[in-house]
């Protein structure tokens, strides 16, 4: 077999028709894009093994588009080039992404590829939606990707026991985006509609009002299955489209003044989302930053010498006594080393921008009340080691 063949697939810069997503300027979009993130969607980022082994993956599935996909060309496909074109002036983006056109076998969809913000990104839409859309709400469907390559990461989210409550918080931020790009909020409904329904537009009329009542027909006690599904349910996701489309920031972009002010529904947005949207999955991140505080604090305990019943009540006021009791028995049987292994694994896991402010707070209160400086115990040597995991920048990487 040649040599040749047995060569890792690279990325390498096409034609000038279509260039990759290189580092070529693309702040002002990022920028553009994080003006609207939703509350719920938090910034994360790959840690560089992980951003790595995507980039491979990413590399295969490309040069399977490039033998088997149409890529937009305005040679080949104009008007859908102008399309993308529009898309990404109005979000300013220097270039638009690398897309393909593939045959959906019925199905109308429109998927990113991403890495980070920063690394080649490209998009698959199928022939089927670009048919049944217009231009206005194929530029929605294109923005909301694009939305996705500004503010995600591929694999960034490290819960993965509740990954699907913050992929549908991911969603409402693309939506904006989305909106940002077709600046009209009707023809996002309708884009929107018609990828969940295959309907064209001799058969739709928009009423908003009567879509928020079918979402409102849903029985609180049946709210449990939205936590499997990684989009919001229709019906929300227009109303909050809706909602964003009233804010001051939004009128701002399309030229308008005036508008509500967008903290304040911003505040309306999450308070439904978390109600509806959040289901059983947040006991899962609640029970997992319980249990990673658990074996935290336990570790800072062992530091002492002798632990007092100051200390030990000072660990039951912070983690409940019957826990407390639990992880200093364990602690007496198996020594510090299996503590902090626990304390490891659980905090790995759960860690956050967010999470390690929370649990940072909580070991800085339990250090003060025993005695300790957080910052010279192994507690905090494993608290650091979580957040420079999951905190490693693209710059970092390089």
């Amino acid at each position: 077999m040649k040599d040749y063949l047995n060569q890792p697939i690279t990325w390498k810069k096409p034609s000038v028709a279509a260039p990759l997503n290189e580092h070529i300027g693309n702040q002002d979009f990022i920028d553009l894009c994080e003006t609207v993130r939703f509350q719920l969607n938090e910034p994360t980022t790959l840690s560089r093994p992980d951003r790595l082994e995507t980039l491979e993956e990413m590399a295969a599935i490309r040069a399977y588009a490039l033998g088997n996909y149409l890529r937009i060309d305005p040679r080949i496909t104009p008007n859908i080039a102008q399309i993308l074109a529009t898309c990404a002036a109005r979000l300013q983006r220097p270039v638009p992404p690398e897309t393909f056109i593939r045959n959906g076998a019925g199905e109308l969809d429109a998927r990113c590829y991403i890495v980070s913000p920063h690394d080649p990104q490209f998009l698959f839409i199928s022939g089927e939606l670009v048919d049944l859309m217009d231009e206005a709400e194929l530029l929605f469907v294109i923005g909301h990707e694009m939305g996705h390559m500004a503010l995600h990461s591929c694999k960034s989210n490290p819960r993965k026991s509740e990954n699907n409550y913050f992929t549908r918080a991911m969603e409402i931020s693309a939506d904006r985006v989305g909106l940002l790009a077709c600046k009209d909020p009707m023809s996002a409904f309708k884009g929107l509609i018609k990828v969940s329904t295959s309907l064209n537009a001799k058969q739709l009329t928009i009423d908003i009002d009567a879509l928020i009542q079918q979402g409102s027909e849903i029985s609180r006690k049946h709210d449990g299955w939205q936590s499997d599904q990684d989009h919001p349910f229709l019906p929300f996701r227009i109303w909050a489209l809706q909602r964003f489309s009233e804010t001051d920031r939004f009128k701002v972009h399309v030229g308008e003044s005036d508008g509500l002010k967008f903290d304040e529904v911003e505040q309306e947005i999450v308070d439904r989302f978390e109600m509806i949207g959040g289901g059983t999955i947040n006991v899962h991140r609640a029970n997992r930053l319980n249990e990673s505080l658990i074996w935290l604090s336990t570790l800072l305990i062992a530091e002492l010498r002798d632990v007092s019943s100051r200390s030990r009540l000072e660990l039951e006021h912070l983690i409940g006594r019957i826990r407390a009791e639990q992880a200093l028995d364990l602690l007496s049987k198996c020594g510090k080393e299996e503590i902090k292994v626990r304390a490891e694994i659980w905090t790995h896991e759960i860690i956050s921008e967010a999470t390690a402010a929370e649990l940072t707070k909580d070991l800085d209160s339990l250090a003060a009340a025993i005695g300790i400086d957080l910052k010279t115990t192994e507690a905090w040597v494993v608290l650091a080691e979580a957040i420079a995991k999951h905190t490693t920048s693209e710059d970092g990487d390089d």
